[in-house]
């Protein structure tokens, strides 16, 4: 009991836990009652996807209090670094937060991590980031220690932590957006394996006979890169991602058929995971509607469903609820995680 007490004070005193009742009725003095102090941290998170920032400064118990979403007319390293500070500064402004109380900024980006240099990987699409020590750059030009991961990685936290994965202790979120990715929550936590990199799903090979006689990568085949490939093609180009929701409606042959190609490529590839992994569940958000993805999720189900051995239990297969702040979201609670909750 001594030992607590001094615990807790020291914890009261750093301004990370409050005393908010006294509770009576027992032998002796009233037991106090302590909770999270909101304002005792809070941290930053961001999301870079194509051209867009989201920007989220959250407080200890988790809750967003400021919030920012930015189109980016350039997308060079150092121009997103200027903006990242230049938002960054305007929450502080705006939220009147002390710079003492702030743990730390977190960025999920896409890519794969070269744990040797501690540099990313990016993808094709984004190739001018190839080499830059994100981090290091990030914490000069912040003045606040930084970290960071992939933007899968990112939002399956954040789904674990304030969305649909709440409920399970062990899941995969799976991201569908120009490409294809996904993040481990194994026991309660994220994996992230041995070099940072766990849950490459996009690399996974699928077949797809009337697209390919030769195995093709999941990312070949489920991603918006992929759909605006066969849109093209065909003299159909889509003009933005939300007009593939319109299309779908409209009974567009072309979004059906890649809808049709996608989720039985995804079933596929998320019956070798539960095979391995035997998770609860599978989570699935990225930039598409709530209407395609749940068109998607509804195949999805029943092909594993059918696919899977008698002896396995399909996983629950729901739409993600965290939003379109969810990798942000994720990103901000990794600093407080690295500060309070890190294990040896």
């Amino acid at each position: 009991a001594q030992a607590t007490s001094k615990i807790v004070a020291r914890l009261v005193e750093a301004g990370y836990l409050s005393e908010v009742a006294r509770r009576t009725g027992g032998q002796g003095y009233p037991s106090r009652v302590y909770a999270i102090n909101p304002g005792g941290a809070h941290s930053f998170g961001a999301t870079i996807e194509s051209n867009q920032l989201t920007i989220v400064m959250i407080d200890l118990a988790g809750h967003i209090i400021a919030e920012n979403v930015t189109r980016l007319k350039a997308t060079e390293p150092e121009k997103v670094f200027i903006a990242i500070r230049r938002i960054a500064e305007a929450q502080i402004r705006t939220t009147g937060i002390a710079r003492s109380a702030l743990v730390g900024f977190g960025l999920g980006i896409p890519g794969r991590y070269d744990a040797r240099h501690a540099t990313l990987i990016p993808p094709t699409f984004n190739p001018e980031w190839q080499n830059v020590s994100v981090a290091e750059r990030l914490r000069e030009v912040l003045g606040i220690p930084v970290f960071w991961d992939n933007d899968a990685n990112a939002a399956a936290i954040g789904e674990c932590f304030r969305g649909a994965g709440v409920q399970f202790q062990d899941m995969l979120y799976l991201h569908i957006g120009r490409g294809i990715g996904s993040g481990l929550i194994l026991s309660g936590d994220a994996y992230r394996g041995s070099e940072g990199n766990a849950g490459e799903i996009g690399r996974v090979p699928v077949l797809v006979p009337h697209l390919s006689a030769e195995p093709l990568r999941l990312s070949q085949v489920a991603t918006i890169k992929a759909l605006e490939r066969r849109l093209r093609e065909a003299g159909n180009a889509l003009a933005d991602v939300q007009d593939i929701t319109a299309r779908m409606k409209s009974g567009d042959a072309e979004i059906a058929a890649w809808i049709a190609d996608a989720s039985d490529a995804i079933a596929q590839a998320l019956c070798a995971v539960t095979y391995v992994l035997d998770v609860e569940a599978v989570v699935v958000g990225g930039i598409l509607s709530n209407h395609v993805i749940d068109e998607i999720l509804g195949r999805v189900l029943t092909r594993l469903e059918s696919s899977l051995y008698r002896w396995n239990r399909v996983p629950s297969v729901v739409r993600g609820t965290a939003g379109p702040t969810a990798g942000a979201l994720g990103a901000a609670t990794i600093p407080m995680h690295a500060v309070f909750a890190a294990r040896p």
